[in-house]
Order: structure tokens, then C-alpha cells, then sequence
């Protein structure tokens, strides 16, 4: 009798144990729906897909990211501002910058109307849960076609 007993209270403390992961911080999934706006100054936007994999909300807290066209740099973004990622759930992240093509290209016009640019980030984000941080980073590389 008292193995059985002892043989159910180690399953039901595993189960238990089991059941309490760990809390993750975000993951880095893609970048998607590169956007250049001709008809705004040449806005350059692009979406990082986030996902929380946990059961509860976490909270972007702040970040910098460095952004890359075609092996040029579009500028360093520093956020500070917080967002929540809903439990579950895929944020997508905007990144915005307003180059000036000019300087970056001979010839600004017919290098932005190719179908596809080589965009390159790099940085992290800071995530929040219960007072204790996660760090997600963001690496990317690769050609991505503008958005229509």
C-alpha cells in the first residue's frame, strides 16, 4: 500500500512539474510585406512576425534595431514604447524608416521598382513578464518582394 501511495505521488508531481514550463520570450518568425510608398517621400516599411508561445501576455518593453537596403544602412530604430503580445498570438511588428534614396542610389527610381531588394536586420527586443525580461532576437537576411 504505501508503494502504491509513493508510486502516485511521484506521477502526480511529475504531472505537475510537467505542466509549469518555463516562461519564453517572444519568437522571431519572419519579415514580411515590404512596403516602399512612392507617393509619401519613399516611406520604407517592413513587418517582423512575432509570436508568443506562452498561455499568457508578454510585453515588448523596448529595443533596438538596425535595418539594412541592398548593403546600405536605413538608420537604427530605438523603441520605448510598450506593446502587449497577447498568449498565443502573432504580432506584427512595423519597422519604418524615411531614407533619402537619393544619397543611398545613383539612380533611386529604377533601383526601388525592382521586384525584389536585399533587406538585412539586426537587433533585439526586450520582453516583459512578471518582472522578469526575456530577450528575442532578431536576425534576417534575404531578398523579399515588395508588397502590391
Amino acid at each position: 500500500m504505501k508503494n502504491l501511495l509513493l508510486i502516485l505521488t511521484v506521477i502526480a508531481f511529475s504531472f505537475t512539474w510537467a505542466s509549469c514550463s518555463a516562461p519564453k520570450g517572444l519568437k522571431f518568425q519572419k519579415v514580411e510585406d515590404l512596403t516602399i510608398l512612392k507617393d509619401r517621400n519613399h516611406p520604407f516599411i517592413v513587418y517582423l512576425q512575432l509570436y508568443n508561445p506562452n498561455k499568457f501576455p508578454l510585453e515588448i518593453k523596448y529595443g533596438n534595431i538596425e535595418t539594412f537596403l541592398e548593403d546600405l544602412p536605413l538608420g537604427e530604430l530605438k523603441y520605448d514604447t510598450v506593446i502587449k503580445v497577447a498568449g498565443k498570438e502573432t504580432l506584427n511588428f512595423p519597422l519604418a524608416y524615411n531614407p533619402d534614396y537619393r544619397n543611398m542610389f545613383a539612380n533611386p527610381e529604377k533601383r526601388l521598382s525592382e521586384p525584389n531588394l536585399n533587406v538585412k536586420i539586426n537587433g533585439s527586443l526586450a520582453v516583459e513578464h512578471k518582472s522578469k525580461f526575456y530577450i528575442t532576437n532578431i536576425h534576417f537576411q534575404g531578398d523579399l518582394p515588395q508588397a502590391q
